[in-house]
């Protein structure tokens, strides 16, 4: 959105079974010493069911990171 505001989508669909199996969506705001990211994700099982995860991220930077920020893990999901 901005150089400060960032949000990103990602849908795994599964066209032989004609359903969404992973969603996930994220908004990040990055400042110069800090950030912070919501992230929400929708997965469905097998079965049926799904699971709803919600992570949030507070990023203070120059110390250690805990979790992955959305666009590494877009990244990651995306480089086959």
């Amino acid at each position: 959105l901005t150089s400060k505001w960032g949000v990103g989508g990602y849908i795994n669909y599964d066209f032989t079974k004609e359903r969404k199996t992973e969603v996930q969506s994220a908004i990040r705001y990055d400042s110069c010493c800090w950030a912070s990211e919501l992230s929400l994700k929708e997965t469905q099982l097998d079965n049926g069911l799904y699971n709803y995860s919600i992570q949030y991220v507070i990023e203070f930077k120059g110390l250690s990171t805990v979790g992955t920020p959305f666009k590494e893990y877009l990244n990651d999901k995306l480089n086959f």
